[in-house]
């Protein structure tokens, strides 16, 4: 705020002595004796009309540039303000139970702890004690404390395509596996052993006539979605998939268990979003429960992540202030489908409502006055409301994946200032990327961690936003179980698959 007034001031002053100057010399040059009326007109008046024309007509064009903007912002959220409005298609209204989350971040090893800092707005990135770039100089990053990757080379030397070629693992990929792995013990000692402990017990256990020789009912499988980073050789996301697998088998949560896992990048649709999306949009169509292990961790904190970065030119300095704060962590989701959960009275679970996701047509960072990558984050913001029958009024927070970027901070603005401003921009409205440096798609699924702990803390519905992504943006709302429908005027969408 000084920075910009001091700029401002300096504006106007510039203004004035360039207007001074000129009319002294015209006067010299023409030999005018000026009375007061002159300087009066001529020093004060019109250099202050330079500067009301200067700003009106930039106010002007700024106003016609955003009037399709506006125009389309309005028309998403037309009624949003009166009352919730339905989903527009009937895949819309579809929604996942969120059961649990986990997660490993530079500000924090819960989600409870992690909105805490988040929600003080204080904490920044610092200059890293041991990294350094190509002149020597430290480098601005973030640390997660105390990961321990003693042995996982050795655990991850895995019979199968790789074995007569041993992988070499760089320290950054020990310290996110070593997180992933946390993470994911994290979710397997949650909800999860209830869950399949509920689907393990017969269900007519109750009745008189129970046979005792009666098979074991088969829970639906298990599915591990990895998010591993893009950056990853195909070998490397490969070995972390079947070490991530053998790691869920071994816990032996159930006789029956099958577990599949599943590794992709950066896909489209947001991914975390995305994935939802179509773990929602599968179990409705194909007419199966669902349950999923949606997992992701990356790290930039090593000297080749450094080395590659700076090669780049993608590393945040004073000199590239749109550069890069290397980061690292790790976040997990289970998810469920509403069916599997359906009548199991001890499942505590967040609604994950379908997301909305779309592209910008500029990437992050280029120059673009594009009315309509301004308007995006707003609009899908409206339709994710819509698609939770949520009013701008019924979100209690905003947590975005978004970081230090002058555009994120554009976009995100308006909308909290356009749908939102009900909410603190800073108590309510985390942003992950700002505190935490670059998490990649890490961060992107934390944003939904995070909210699924909103969630259970504040009890209200939580919107979770994700526009790290130079294209691709999402937002959803997640919002507790709804009221039994004897106590509710409006049905339950998609309780069950279809």
């Amino acid at each position: 705020m000084l920075r910009k007034f001091f700029k401002g001031f300096l504006l106007l002053a510039l203004v004035f002595l360039a207007i001074w100057l000129v009319v002294i010399a015209y006067w010299r040059m023409t030999g005018t004796d000026p009375n007061g009326a002159d300087l009066a007109l001529y020093l004060v008046a019109l250099p202050i009309a330079v500067i009301a024309v200067f700003f009106g007509a930039k106010a002007l064009v700024k106003r016609v540039r955003n009037k399709g903007a506006e125009d389309d912002t309005a028309s998403a959220n037309s009624g949003d303000t009166q009352k919730p409005t339905e989903a527009s298609r009937p895949e819309d209204a579809l929604y996942l139970c969120l059961l649990d989350s986990a997660l490993r971040l530079p500000v924090g090893s819960s989600g409870e702890d992690a909105l805490a800092v988040l929600a003080e707005g204080k904490t920044r990135p610092g200059l890293d004690d041991v990294l350094v770039d190509d002149q020597g100089f430290p480098v601005f990053a973030t640390r997660v404390e105390d990961v321990v990757d003693e042995g996982l080379e050795q655990a991850l030397d895995l019979p199968g395509e790789h074995k007569d070629t041993p992988l070499h693992w760089a320290p950054a990929q020990m310290r996110a596996l070593a997180m992933g792995r946390d993470v994911l013990d994290d979710l397997l000692t949650g909800q999860l052993p209830q869950i399949l402990a509920e689907l393990q017990a017969p269900a007519d256990s109750t009745e008189e006539n129970h046979s005792r020789d009666r098979a074991i009912p088969a829970p639906p499988p298990l599915q591990l979605r990895l998010l591993l980073p893009a950056h990853w050789s195909v070998a490397h996301r490969e070995s972390a998939s079947a070490w991530f697998r053998e790691h869920v088998e071994r816990q032996e949560l159930h006789p029956q268990l099958t577990v599949i896992a599943k590794h992709a990048i950066q896909r489209a649709g947001a991914a975390g979003f995305g994935d939802l999306n179509d773990l929602a949009f599968a179990a409705d169509n194909e007419d199966r429960d669902t349950l999923c292990v949606i997992l992701a961790c990356d790290s930039l904190i090593g000297e080749t992540e450094i080395a590659r970065l700076d090669g780049e030119g993608r590393l945040f300095s004073q000199s590239n202030p749109g550069g890069m704060v290397p980061g690292e962590g790790a976040a997990g989701l289970v998810a469920a489908s509403p069916g599997l959960i359906a009548g199991m009275a001890h499942a505590d679970y967040a609604r994950v409502h379908r997301a909305a996701v779309g592209d910008r047509q500029t990437r992050t960072g280029e120059k673009s006055r594009r009315s309509e990558d301004q308007a995006l984050l707003g609009k899908l913001g409206a339709k994710a409301l819509a698609n939770a029958r949520r009013a701008p009024e019924d979100i209690g927070f905003v947590i975005s994946d978004g970081g230090i970027n002058s555009t994120q901070a554009r976009e995100r603005a308006q909308l909290i200032s356009g749908q939102l401003d009900h909410l603190d921009p800073t108590a309510e409205c985390p942003n992950i990327g700002t505190a935490c440096g670059d998490l990649g798609i890490v961060g992107t699924l934390a944003a939904i961690g995070l909210s699924h702990s909103a969630v259970r803390t504040t009890g209200g519905p939580v919107l979770a936003v994700s526009l790290w992504h130079p294209l691709q943006r999402a937002a959803a709302v997640l919002q507790p179980p709804a009221e039994p429908e004897s106590a509710s005027d409006d049905p339950e969408p998609a309780a069950t698959p279809a």
